[in-house]
This record gives C-alpha cells, sequence and structure tokens, in this order.
C-alpha cells in the first residue's frame, strides 16, 4: 500500500511533461493558423476596399493600412514587412488593363532562420530554402473608372 502513492507520482511526474508539450503545441500551430488566416483575411480585404477603388492612385490609403498590419501576426513563423509607399514583393495590387479587376497579392516568407517550427513547416512544405505562403484575390472592380481631365 506504501507504494503505489509512489507510484502515482512517478506516473504523474512521466506524463505531466508529456501533456504540456502536447497542449502547448496545439496553441503554437493555433497561433500559426491564425497568421495563415489573418495574412488571407487581409488579401481578400484589400481586394474588396481596392475594388471600390477607382483609379490604382487612389490606392495609397489601402498600402498606408496595410503596412500597419505587420505587428498583428501573433506566431513569429512568417516574415511579412509590407510597404506603405506602394508595391513591394510582400504585398501589391494592380488594376488589369481595361480597370474591371484588381488583383492583390500578399506574399509571406516561412521564418527558416528563427524559428525550429518555421523549418519544420518548410520540410513539410518540401521547400527547406524560400518557403513562401501567398495568397492572390482577383475581385470585380463595382465602380466605373474615371475618366482623367
Amino acid at each position: 500500500m506504501h507504494f503505489q502513492k509512489g507510484q502515482s507520482v512517478l506516473e504523474f511526474a512521466l506524463v505531466l511533461p508529456l501533456f504540456l508539450f502536447m497542449v502547448l503545441g496545439i496553441i503554437y500551430f493555433s497561433m500559426c493558423f491564425a497568421d495563415y488566416y489573418r495574412l488571407n483575411q487581409i488579401a481578400g480585404d484589400c481586394a474588396r476596399e481596392a475594388s471600390l477603388e477607382l483609379r490604382e492612385e487612389d490606392f495609397s490609403k489601402i498600402y498606408a493600412r496595410v503596412s500597419g498590419l505587420e505587428n498583428e501576426l501573433i506566431s513569429g513563423i512568417y516574415v511579412w514587412h509590407p510597404s506603405a509607399d506602394g508595391n513591394n514583393e510582400f504585398f501589391s495590387m494592380v488594376l488589369d488593363s481595361d480597370n474591371k479587376n484588381v488583383l492583390v497579392r500578399v506574399h509571406a516568407d516561412i521564418d527558416t532562420d528563427n524559428s525550429y517550427i518555421g523549418h519544420i513547416y518548410a520540410a513539410v512544405l518540401g521547400a527547406e530554402d524560400g518557403a513562401a505562403v501567398e495568397f492572390t484575390h482577383r475581385m470585380y472592380c463595382e465602380a466605373a473608372p474615371l475618366q482623367n481631365p
């Protein structure tokens, strides 16, 4: 009877680290998925907002808003640095030649240098060097383009 108390403490000591590792892994995976979803949502929201604008010159307020969203990613697995002054490799918006569709592209590199989970994620994707995620949204422009005077 005396040894059963010691046995339960030993079992608890062996199971607790595995349980905590599993719970923390689920939490971190959820944060990574939330960042993935947020990048996709940014692309969709910007495509919707840009479809209401009339010219590419009017996109500056969208670029300014998106550049402020850089710090919203919580997991640290994605490298994403949009600029406030226009198109760059991480965020771009263009109108097609007849101004009927807007194309928004959000590109985020996977941080394999500073994130061990990012390294595993890139290995699962099969792209050790230059692993990235990219979201592209195309939306029909609802407003007729303005004629330049």
